[in-house]
């Protein structure tokens, strides 16, 4: 947000929400695809997806309606933020130091804190078109017209396959 200009500070934070809630709802739809998950399960989560689903909707609309106001110099300005807040919005610091914190304090030894240490670093994604959300937030991109735009595509590109 403080990479925004005043004027822009609404619109950067309507983005950066409706990307938030589209990264869940893409992991929430793919849990109704997932083919291990029990049917009793998906029968229980049903709404809960059916609402994601309008969640997804209306904040792809609203960013389209927004982005298709936007001039030329506002787009680009906000095609510049995008892959600043998506590595903020992906970075895991805020839990790696809580896990080196919590694995620190446990009363084990010192080869299995290391072990714990290892198996946590093997968790973390690089942040780049590998990681396992960024699917998700492109295809927020294409369906709210982002990408429909030679800016956020430049400034996007290294997320892009």
């Amino acid at each position: 947000m403080a990479l925004a200009p005043e004027h822009l500070r609404s619109a950067v934070e309507l983005i950066c929400v409706a990307i938030a809630e589209n990264t869940v709802t893409g992991d929430v739809a793919a849990f109704a695809r997932d083919d291990t998950v029990k049917p009793s399960i998906k029968g229980l989560m049903a709404d809960h997806l059916l609402d994601e689903g309008r969640h997804s909707s209306f904040w792809a609309r609203m960013v389209r309606i927004y982005w298709h106001t936007a001039n030329d110099a506002d787009r680009e300005t906000i095609a510049q933020i995008l892959p600043v807040f998506i590595g903020h919005y992906l970075t895991n610091d805020i839990q790696k130091s809580f896990d080196l914190r919590l694995i620190d304090a446990l009363p084990v030894s010192d080869a299995i804190r290391r072990s714990l240490r290892d198996e946590m670093a093997g968790l973390a994604f690089p942040i780049n078109r590998h990681h396992p959300l960024v699917g998700n937030i492109v295809r927020f991109f294409h369906s709210s017209s982002l990408l429909d735009t030679s800016c956020v595509q430049h400034a996007l590109r290294d997320y892009l396959v």
